[in-house]
This record gives C-alpha cells, sequence and structure tokens, in this order.
C-alpha cells in the first residue's frame, strides 16, 4: 500500500477503497511501531494536530496504520510532492463499503456513536453489534473522561470486538481511541482495529445530511457547510483554518528544498 508523506502524516496513497478492503477481508497485520487504527484526517483537523494543544495527540496518532487523506486541498498540496497522492479518500465514503464489508464477513463490532438513533438503525441491518452513546462529557474533566472511557471498556470486554468505530469528533475520538488502547494493553486483551470516522455513520443512517454530490466531487463540503451553519462555521473555515495556507506553502518549500 502506497504512502505519501504530508504535514507529518504519512497517508495512504489509493485511487479508492478496494485495496483496503481486500487488506482487511485477507486480515490486517499491524506492526510493533503501528497503532490498530484508521484515522482520516481532514484540512480543519490538520491544523488543529498542528496546534500546541494538540502536539501530543499528534505525536501519538500519527503512528495509525491507515491514514486517510479527507480533505482535497491535502491532495492539491501533494501535486507538488514527487510523490502524490491518488485521490482524496473520506470517511464518508469508506463507511458504506466498510460497512458491507462487516455484515457480510460476520465481524464482531462496536461503536461509539453520538446519537442512540443512530446505533438503532445500523442494528437493523445487522445484529452482531452493539454501541455505547456517551452523555456530553469534556475530555478536560478527569472525572467526566474516566466514566466514559469506563463504559466502553466494559462493552469491549464483554462483546470482545474485533473492530471498534468511534464517532463522536475530533478530538474526542482519537483522545478516547488512545485511552482505549492502554486500558486494553493493561488487561491483556487483543486490541481491535479502531476506525475513527467522525460523522460517517450519520450519513450513512440519514440522521444528518451530508452535502450535496456536487459540493463532494469538487471537495468543497466544508463550503456547503458554511453556507448550512455560518454563525457555527465561519469562524472554523475563514479564521482558524487560514493556517493552513503557511503550513501548505511550508510542505510545497521542502520539496523545493530537497531538490536542490
Amino acid at each position: 500500500m502506497d504512502k505519501v508523506k504530508l504535514f507529518g502524516f504519512d497517508f495512504v496513497s489509493m485511487a479508492d477503497y478496494d485495496e483496503l478492503l481486500w487488506e482487511l477481508e485477507s486480515g490486517c497485520k499491524v506492526a510493533n511501531d503501528e497503532l490498530p487504527m484508521l484515522i482520516t484526517p481532514n484540512v480543519d483537523q490538520t491544523v488543529k494536530y498542528h496546534q500546541k494543544e494538540h502536539v501530543s495527540l499528534f505525536s501519538r496518532i500519527s503512528s495509525a496504520k491507515y491514514i486517510l487523506p479527507d480533505g482535497q486541498p491535502l491532495i492539491w498540496v501533494s501535486k507538488f510532492k514527487v510523490n502524490r497522492l491518488r485521490a482524496r479518500l473520506t470517511g464518508s465514503d469508506l463507511f458504506e463499503p466498510l460497512w458491507k464489508h462487516i455484515c457480510r464477513s460476520g465481524k464482531t463490532v462496536c461503536m461509539v456513536l453520538s446519537q442512540a438513533q443512530i446505533g438503532e438503525r445500523l442494528r437493523e441491518e445487522y445484529s452482531n453489534m452493539d454501541y455505547y452513546v456517551p452523555s456530553y462529557y469534556s475530555i478536560y474533566d478527569a472525572r467526566e473522561y474516566s466514566m466514559v472511557v469506563e463504559a466502553t471498556m466494559s462493552m469491549i470486554r464483554m462483546q470482545k470486538p474485533e473492530y471498534l468505530i468511534l464517532g463522536i469528533g475530533f478530538p474526542k475520538q482519537e483522545y478516547l481511541a488512545l485511552a482505549l488502547l492502554r486500558e486494553i494493553k493493561a488487561e491483556g486483551l487483543q486490541p481491535p482495529l479502531m476506525f475513527l470516522l467522525g460523522a460517517s455513520m450519520e450519513f450513512y443512517t440519514d440522521v444528518k445530511k451530508r452535502a450535496p454530490r456536487f459540493y463532494q466531487k469538487l471537495g468543497v463540503e466544508f463550503l456547503h457547510r458554511l453556507l448550512s451553519e455560518p454563525k457555527r462555521m465561519a469562524k472554523r473555515y475563514l479564521v482558524d483554518d487560514l493556517a493552513f495556507f503557511p503550513m501548505a506553502l511550508k510542505e510545497i518549500l521542502s520539496r523545493k528544498k530537497d531538490e536542490l
């Protein structure tokens, strides 16, 4: 599986999801220096990973076995590199074929979701699954955070899932995944392969509407979200994520420097 180094991540470079799904069907082997995890950083997350408050998270999560480029600007920047990313690979597009693979193969799966109705709709399609919906919590509140970790661990101990899918958004799902791995290893359990997919299950079950196909094809789904929720999204996309441009320039210039 080809990979391209970009923004400190070893992004998987594929034209589609077939190679990944074939590897899952054949049996995923995780090296000792890899986390049994799939993440899908987009532009907003790439910016946040490089902020001071998430530097420690970035240093750990960047060892994930599968890192998919979920952001068209990431693809554009890669065109200036020696090796280019072949295509944008979103978590939202991955979930449907992944879910079909799970249903077909009979994998035991657990999920941490944002709403119970998502879990119920998925359970109607596949019964060999369990899910947990945490109440609102802060990752900075040790008591609340430990309760979520323990509740998820209880589900894992009972179900012994082969796959664990987290859909509670950045950075909660990332911190939770790492905390669960620590607990799983401490208890000597077999770690499941973790998929950190954000709102993907919300889109699949129609609990939340994804951007129209037009926006998806252009790789500007953020624009649809900005137009739909301007008050909530304006600061994120028009202020915070402007930091991506100097980061992108640095990546491009680093390639030029390597060529000299």
